[in-house]
């Protein structure tokens, strides 16, 4: 009887191989504009910033670590930069919670109010505040109805978070109702089928369930808060001066460009150097290859 040789199996390897070849091949390409891109307008001015930072006339990094209106600036804005995360996370998980357990209806008209605000410019928002909390304001008037007398609230640190709080509610918003939208609503049916109070459905079902939108939800508004520029400035004043304010003064007031950039780069290591102990403290990558 004649021998059939199989011959398949080697050629299937090897157009296997040439279409993974070709894949990875193909993935680059697409990525390659892209990454273009990202030089461009990524690495190379925080190249330009580091070269400046470390050349030329002004102060330098020594000069700016040693003055005590610098560090009070960093060390209050990473506070409130974290105090503003606590509080949108606290406010968005309940306003993303209310969303998910709601009808469609509800959901719609709560989604529109969460998008609005970005519509419309901080710069509007912010200015919306001052009438809210100047002397003759809103607040002021309803304390004074009410009998409880008069507040200050402009040009302190209290705006300043519920002006940034306002602006970075939305961020917080939209990753856990996502991730939240995603759940089956029969797992809370079940869990209380099966004995579990609303609040221990909530801790042991729900929460852990939701960890990823929480996780990025906080990334995300802790990292644009450090960034924060008018809201200080309009609602903060003197009182309320963070990094970015203090950079502003450098550059625009002092001309002094090598502060400048010092104070950005410094700024970029700090937040990045933060942004890592937490991804590696809470584990992100587990957590988001968990839910995936």
């Amino acid at each position: 009887m004649a021998t059939v040789t199989d011959t398949t199996g080697p050629a299937v390897a090897r157009r296997g191989s040439d279409a993974s070849r070709f894949s990875r091949r193909t993935s680059i390409l697409l990525v390659l504009p892209l990454l273009v891109l990202l030089g461009a307008f990524f690495l190379v001015p925080v190249a330009r910033l580091l070269l400046t930072s470390l050349g030329g006339e002004g102060r330098g990094y020594g000069e700016l670590l040693g003055d005590d209106t610098v560090r009070r600036a960093f060390v209050r804005t990473f506070r409130i930069s974290a105090e503003v995360t606590v509080i949108s996370l606290v406010l968005g998980y309940f306003m993303a919670y209310t969303m998910w357990r709601s009808s469609r209806r509800v959901q719609t008209i709560c989604l529109a109010l969460v998008l609005f605000p970005l519509l419309t410019s901080v710069v509007v928002r912010n200015y919306a505040w001052t009438t809210i909390f100047s002397r003759n304001g809103a607040l002021n008037q309803l304390l004074d109805w009410l009998g409880l007398g008069s507040t200050s609230l402009l040009n302190t640190e209290t705006a300043v978070l519920i002006g940034m709080s306002q602006v970075m509610m939305p961020f917080a918003v939209l990753p856990i109702w996502t991730v939240l939208n995603r759940l089956d609503p029969a797992l809370y049916r079940s869990s209380l089928s099966l004995g579990g109070s609303p609040a221990q459905t909530f801790r042991h079902v729900i929460l852990p369930l939701s960890a990823p939108g929480v996780t990025v939800a906080a990334l995300l508004v802790f990292i644009v808060s450090v960034g924060f520029y008018v809201t200080p400035a309009i609602l903060g004043g003197p009182r309320a001066t963070m990094v970015a304010n203090v950079i502003d003064a450098e550059v625009n007031r002092y001309l002094d460009f090598r502060a400048g950039a010092s104070l950005s780069f410094l700024l970029l290591t700090v937040t990045l150097a933060l942004v890592a102990l937490a991804y590696r403290a809470f584990d992100v990558d587990r957590v988001l290859r968990e839910t995936s």
